[in-house]
């Protein structure tokens, strides 16, 4: 049976080292402390368990990749429906719920992720809310006051502006998620 187990693993398995028990690798005698190598690092040369390991946290590439434009067009509409079908006040109990996970509840059904552009991590509800809500506002009143001076045409442009400027970012990232320093990844499976 155990020949059967053998010929079903990979080699790579086989060839896994098991590093030494904390408590051997660590405790020293006082013979070692006196020792004139004491201050030379025991282990160099050893081969680490976790050295060929990846964070999935920190290094993104692996596991992750950037939402495209249409899944974030359509998380933005679906959101805009959602907020409509509940009359804003579901949408809001929603989001103030799925925030603290880097969601909103359009983002939680298709399966997208806002993450802190620094520090790769899931946005944190005052991320979020300030990405939702005082970003958008102030580009909201920012076109409203543009658009009074040049008859509604400069505050289209600045709200066309930040819709489309994930077409011209590498990293699809609308002004929105430049001003808030975010990602959005595409998680669904």
């Amino acid at each position: 049976m155990t020949s059967h187990v053998l010929a079903r693993t990979s080699a790579s398995q086989l060839d896994y080292k098991c590093p030494q028990p904390l408590a051997l690798r660590v405790g020293t005698t006082l013979l070692e402390e006196s020792s004139p190598m004491m201050n030379q690092d025991p282990f160099a040369g050893e081969s680490n368990a976790f050295e060929n390991t990846t964070n999935p946290i920190l290094d993104n590439t692996d596991f992750r990749t950037l939402a495209t434009p249409q899944h974030r067009l359509g998380g933005y509409l679906l959101d805009w429906a959602l907020a409509v079908l509940t009359l804003g006040i579901g949408w809001l109990i929603w989001s103030a719920i799925v925030w603290k996970d880097g969601l909103t509840p359009a983002k939680q059904i298709l399966g997208m992720r806002v993450f802190a552009e620094v520090g790769s991590h899931p946005a944190s509800w005052g991320h979020m809310f300030i990405r939702q809500v005082l970003i958008p506002l102030s580009i909201a009143l920012t076109s409203g006051a543009l658009g009074a001076v040049t008859f509604g045409i400069g505050g289209l442009l600045l709200l066309g502006l930040d819709h489309f400027w994930i077409l011209k970012d590498t990293k699809r990232q609308r002004l929105t998620d430049v001003f808030a320093k975010t990602l959005v990844y595409n998680e669904a499976k």
